[in-house]
């Protein structure tokens, strides 16, 4: 069976709000949910490569990801960002541009400043 992994840092938040949604949604798939830490790395590249990545609020992990995906065995997996705000505030922060990010999400319609991201049909 497909891994879908699930980097959050707080498991039991995610367990309890979000995990029994994710069960029903990837139900043809086993949703693995852990922490980023140092073996990640190491866990990934030992065995097959997940389906997918899904990013609950790591917001000082994005460099982490930015070298996980750079790796030739695990380019081609997608990472998905749960909420959109952990990376819009991140950007902001570093470019100062929490002013134009403000407005795209005004734009868009979502006054909560969370993204839609549909998935393709494999997913559902």
């Amino acid at each position: 069976m497909e891994t879908i992994l699930v980097l959050t840092d707080n498991r039991e938040q995610f367990n309890e709000q979000l995990g029994p949604t994710f069960q029903q949604i990837y139900a043809r798939f086993t949703l693995k949910v852990r922490q980023i830490d140092a073996s990640l790395l190491t866990d990934l590249l030992s065995g097959l490569p997940p389906l997918m990545i899904l990013v609950d609020s790591c917001v000082d992990s994005l460099s982490f990801l930015k070298e996980l995906k750079a790796h030739p065995a695990l380019r081609r997996v997608p990472v998905l960002m749960l909420r959109a705000i952990a990376t819009r505030q991140k950007t902001s922060i570093e470019l100062g541009t929490e002013k134009k990010y403000s407005s795209l999400f005004r734009q868009a319609g979502n006054p909560d400043r969370t993204l839609g991201i549909e998935l393709p049909d494999q997913f559902n």
